[in-house]
This record gives C-alpha cells, structure tokens and sequence, in this order.
C-alpha cells in the first residue's frame, strides 16, 4: 500500500510540473508574442437603379458616405464594411437625386457570426419640366411639355407593353392689345405681390407625373403653412393618376378681360382621352372633379371636339393644377399552393448532428399577362401603373430562388437520421384593368413560402458480443 501510494504521489507531482510548465509556456507565449486575431466577417451593400417607371437607369453615379462607388449599367456592390451608419446617394443628370441611410451589424447565428449583405433598390424620378409663358403685346406659344411613357423590358430583354405615344401639354396666350393690355396690368399693379406690370408676368407650366409633383406647385407659392397640410394626396372617385400638368401663376388672381381666355390644349391618344377624367386642385387644396360638359370658377369652356385634344380654356388665371384619372379596377383571382423543393439532410453517423440550416428553393415574383395581347396607349400606361406598384418584381416568368431555413436553436439529428424541409407557396392572380377601357392585366404574384422541418430515424438496438446470460 505504502508503495502505491509513494508513486501516485510522483505521478501527480509529475503531472503538476507538466501543467505549470504548460501554463508557463501558455502566459511566455501571450505576453511574448501577438496572439492571432479573430477576422470577423464584412458586410456589403448592392443596389439596382431605376427610373420611377421601373426600367433600368444607366449613367447614376453612387457615393457612400462620401466615398464614389463604381457603377456597371444600373447596379453597384460596395464590400468590405464593418459595423456602422452608411448614407448611400444616388444621382443622375435629369434626375432629382435619393438618400438612403443603412445600419450595419454583425449578429450571431447558431454561435456563428453573420455579416449584413444588403440589396437596396433606387427609383429616381425626373426633375419637374417647366416652361414659362409670358404675357406681352402680341400673342406667345409655350414650348411643349412632353409627359413620357416608356417601355418596360424586364431582365430578359422582353417588352410587357410599349408605344411611342405620348400626351403633350401647350400653353397658349392670346392676342392682348388696348384697353385689354391696360385691365390686365392694372390687376397686377393692385396685387402689389412685386411685379411692375404685365410685362414682368409669367405663367409657368409644370409637368405633373405625380401627386408629389402637384404637391410641390402647390408649395412653390407663398401660401399658409395651415393650407400646406392639407396638400393633395388622393384623388376622389377610387381614381389613380395618370398625368396632369400643374399652371403656375404665382400669387396673382387674373381675371381675363373681354372674353379672352387662356388656353391649355391636351394632346393625347383617343383609348387615353375617352377613359379619363378631369379633376383639379388649387393651392393645397384636395382634388375636386370638372365637370368637361359644364365647367366653372375660372374655366370658360373645355373643348373636347377636337380628336385627340382636350382644349381647357381659362377664364381666370390663378396657380392651380390639372390632372387626369382613371379608375383602376382590381379583381382577387384564384389561389393556388405549390410545393416547395429541398434536398434531404442524412446524417451516416453512429453520432448525433447539430444542424443549423437547409436550403430550399421556391418561385419569386410578378409575372404580368396583357389580356387583350396587343399594345395600346391606355394599356402603357396602366403598366407603368403596375410597375409603381410591384416594382423590381415584375419578371418575364417566375424565377427559382434559394432561400435558407435557419434552426433556432440547432436542431439535433439523430444517428443515421434524416431531416426533411416540408412546404408550399401561394402563389395569387389578381385582374387589373382601366374602367371604360379593354386595357387589362393579368398579374401572378408568387408569394411567401410557408417552411417546416421534420425527421425521420430508426432505434437500432445494441448487440450483444458471444456467451450466456446465464
């Protein structure tokens, strides 16, 4: 007994001399020498840029806090970001530009830690068009102001609906000679609102694509801050924008004298002329419906007559904006479920797995179907109505994509077990057509999958080696 005890003592004070002399070495090593740092993952930040009508827009330059980003075609990556506030600026000639701040941080998943990959979409829209019609002695055409209507190519290069129509807006003053000349100045000169007559006068039209647009004419005249709130924001009647064209006389009230008449001529295709209706909206004040049969306050007449002309004449010139609306039906088609698709996990050991993610694949985005299968005006247009709502999602066809199911905590498989992704996607039809019209769309919406795990393994009973249990 005794010996045994004198060599479990050497044994263990060989021991403590072997983990003094690794700890001494272990503090010899971090104090000696830099120990290696952990490299942490970065973050990046992509992005695609597109007009407000959802087409690419080449020729944006990009900063990130400051910094230029290199740009090919319409998309950019900026990698290699650590933790932090990033302000993305995007900007384009003929553009109003857009700013974007993103906050990046690294999370830890399953004891991993995960950088941000984050994809931002930009639309910029076009500065607001203006022209300026001044009021001499003899009589004066605005320059025409084009509202566009671009086609649409998705990712593969195929047009969903395109024309090369588009509505034009002409301003035009009339003749203003004697004592007409001398009415209009003494109006101007009453105001006392900084001009020193008719010569300084100046009505500016501005291109409208946008309730934003009509709410920006409406700020640009020195008018209450209370009538500010109340700027326009939705069209009465269920009816969405399609165009319109803001007039821009400043503060001045002119009343037109001898039945002379300012005149705003509406040039549009015939499908786009018959479906609309015409409202109005003065300084802050919500959209009121014009009745183009028996117009009043300030409007003499609308001519409608004339093919593919709407002539607003006005009676009284006062800042105020025109637009154009149709009412856009939506009808909820069928539903339908389809599977999703995922490769099975087996695990071939005799151990237990800690698994912390699969894979699986799914369908994604708006596949739109022109029902009448012909282009038109009016059908351009409610395309781009569709592409405002769905953007970047529109596709050709739907496109299969990889999404990654995360197991909060790892999920535990057993020896020889198999962990399997069940699920389904609803995948949606919606109708939308222009009321009064045969423009129509079919929009498919993939949606959302809805993603469940379960497992499948055998007990395998152990084995007993040779012999009796006797």
């Amino acid at each position: 007994m005794k010996k045994f005890i004198t060599k479990s003592l050497i044994l263990t004070f060989g021991l403590g001399i072997a983990v003094a002399f690794s700890a001494c070495h272990t503090e010899e090593g971090s104090s000696g020498q830099k120990q290696e740092e952990k490299i942490l993952p970065k973050h990046s930040i992509s992005g695609v840029i597109l007009k407000a009508d959802g087409t690419a827009l080449n020729g944006a330059t990009v900063t990130i806090n400051g910094t230029n980003v290199s740009v090919t075609d319409n998309t950019f990556t900026y990698g290699n970001l650590s933790d932090g506030e990033y302000t993305i600026v995007v900007e384009c000639n003929d553009y109003k530009s857009v700013e974007e701040t993103v906050t990046l941080a690294l999370t830890t998943v399953n004891d991993n830690v995960v950088a941000e990959a984050v994809e931002k979409t930009f639309y910029l829209a076009k500065n607001v068009e203006s022209d300026a019609v001044s009021f001499g002695g003899e009589a004066q055409t605005g320059d025409e102001i084009t509202i566009e209507t671009t086609s649409h190519s998705d990712d593969e290069g195929e047009d969903v609906s395109s024309t090369d129509e588009n509505i034009n807006v002409n301003a035009q003053t009339p003749a203003i000679t004697g004592q007409d000349y001398t009415d209009i100045d003494d109006q101007i000169n009453q105001q006392s609102q900084g001009l020193e007559g008719i010569e300084d006068f100046e009505i500016t039209l501005t291109n409208i694509t946008s309730l934003e647009d009509a709410q920006a004419v409406a700020r640009a005249n020195r008018i209450a801050e209370s009538r500010r709130t109340r700027a326009t924001t939705t069209m009465p009647g269920g009816n969405e924008l399609l165009a319109g064209v803001g007039v821009n006389a400043g503060p001045y009230i002119i009343e037109m004298p001898g039945g002379l008449t300012f005149d705003i001529v509406i040039t549009m295709p015939e499908d786009v002329k018959s479906a609309i209706q015409l409202f109005r909206t003065y300084t802050g004040d919500a959209w009121t419906s014009v009745d183009m049969n028996n117009p009043e306050d300030g409007i003499q007449s609308i001519d409608i007559t004339q093919p593919n002309q709407i002539i607003i004449k006005l009676s009284t010139l006062r800042t105020q904006s025109f637009g154009f609306g149709v009412r856009v039906k939506e009808e909820e088609g069928k539903s339908t479920q389809i599977s999703i698709t995922a490769n099975p996990f087996t695990n071939n050991t005799a151990s237990t797995v800690n698994l912390s993610s699969m894979n699986y694949k799914m369908l994604s985005g708006v596949v739109l179907k022109n029902n009448q299968n012909s282009a038109s005006a009016l059908t351009d247009f409610l395309r781009k109505m569709m592409i405002r709502k769905y953007g970047t999602r529109i596709v050709k066809s739907a496109k299969e994509v990889t999404k990654t199911y995360i197991f909060t905590p790892a999920e535990k498989v057993h020896p020889y077990g198999t962990m399997y992704l069940q699920g389904w996607q609803t995948v949606t039809e919606k109708k939308y057509s222009i009321i009064d019209s045969n423009a129509g769309f079919t929009a498919t919406e993939y949606g959302d999958a809805t993603v469940f795990p379960y497992q499948i393994w055998t007990e395998i009973e152990p084995t007993h080696g040779g012999g009796s249990n006797d």
